[in-house]
C-alpha cells in the first residue's frame, strides 16, 4: 500500500507499507513420522524398510498381464469392412413376394 500526500500536485508525504504471509504449516520441513509408516505395514502384511535382497526376493506371487486386443479387433474391423464393401458392390436381384 502507497500513501502519498500531494496538494497542488507537489509529493509532500509518501510512506508505503506491506504485508508478508509466511508459508502454511504443511509446506514446513519436518521429520519423518514413522509410526503410521509402520502400522499401514503392519496392517497390510508388508515389512517396515526392507532391505533391497528383501525387496527383490521371489516369493511365488505373480502378477497377470493383460492380453493385447488390438490384433484381434484390427482382423475384425477387416473382415467388416471387407463385407461391407462386397455387400454394395454386389447386385443382387430382387425378388418380388407379391
Amino acid at each position: 500500500m502507497e500513501i502519498s500526500v500531494t496538494p497542488n500536485d507537489q509529493v509532500l508525504y509518501r510512506q508505503s507499507r506491506g504485508t508478508m504471509l509466511g508459508y502454511s504449516d504443511k509446506l514446513r520441513s519436518r521429520p519423518t513420522n514413522y509410526s503410521p509408516l509402520q502400522q499401514i505395514a503392519t496392517v497390510s502384511g508388508g515389512k517396515y524398510s526392507p532391505t533391497p535382497k528383501e525387496i527383490f526376493k521371489p516369493d511365488g506371487r505373480f502378477a497377470t498381464s493383460p492380453l493385447p486386443l488390438w490384433s484381434y479387433l484390427r482382423a475384425a474391423a477387416s473382415v467388416l469392412l471387407v463385407s461391407d464393401v462386397m455387400l454394395r458392390r454386389i447386385d443382387f436381384p430382387s425378388a418380388t413376394l407379391f
